[in-house]
């Protein structure tokens, strides 16, 4: 292991890489369409941006109509990874016996070492979270997070990465509701699958027109309440 801006990475070897592509994933899995349909990161940056622009923009031509985007940050997500969750999200992905036994010990017993110049620290095993710095952890991460899935047709969680973004499509007080609903169960679903928010970090955008300024209940995340940090409109900020 090696420190780069005191950050923990991985050396891995290429093969290592090789079986981080994602077809062999999507070939053993019974549950190709959940991989595919949904807003996850497997489709690059730019096709996630189109993925929430499109339906924000189409609903704002409604009459009456606001949106509100949630921007959720999390502490060191992919090194919070937990072993035990990792593989059952697997076998009910129907992945190969193998390869999910691959990709357990792939995350066992993980010697980590910092290294700042000359002096480097101790040696400690881990197995929690995936290693940094290879292509495998942030495609493990997609499938970590593949069952956080809105509960609500009035949200969308649109992920890429290790970001995730809450869009909830509004227009009256039920549809405020079910977003507020919905960030409950995202935050739930963080605690019972060990992703530690960063609630100074997360941001909630608020998108309306002049004519229609919602009144929306601030959100309250651990306790912690804050109003809409960033209000705009669909033409320019303000």
């Amino acid at each position: 292991m090696r420190c780069a801006g005191l950050r923990l990475s991985s050396v891995l070897p290429t093969p290592s890489d090789k079986i981080a592509d994602q077809r062999p994933f999507f070939q053993q899995s019974d549950h190709y369409w959940i991989l595919t349909s949904l807003p996850t990161g497997s489709g690059g940056e730019l096709r996630m941006r189109a993925y929430l622009l499109h339906p924000l923009l189409q609903h704002l031509e409604s009459p009456g109509s606001f949106a509100s985007i949630l921007f959720i940050d999390f502490s060191s997500a992919i090194n919070t990874i937990q072993r035990h969750h990792m593989i059952e999200k697997l076998h009910r992905l129907n992945l190969s016996p193998y390869l999910i036994h691959w990709i357990y010990n792939f995350l066992s017993n993980r010697p980590l070492a910092v290294r700042v110049g000359s002096v480097t620290s101790s040696t400690m095993i881990t197995n929690t979270g995936a290693p940094q710095g290879c292509v495998l952890s942030p495609f493990l991460y997609t499938l970590y997070t593949n069952d956080c899935i809105s509960p609500s047709s009035v949200t969308t969680y649109f992920k890429y990465s290790d970001d995730t973004a809450i869009l909830a499509l509004l227009t009256d007080n039920n549809s405020i509701i079910s977003y507020h609903s919905s960030v409950t169960h995202f935050i739930r679903w963080c605690s019972i699958n060990s992703l530690e928010l960063n609630v100074d970090k997360t941001k909630d955008l608020l998108i309306y027109t002049h004519s229609n300024i919602p009144d929306l209940a601030p959100i309250i995340i651990h306790d912690k309440q804050w109003n809409v940090s960033i209000t705009s409109n669909t033409l320019d900020s303000h």
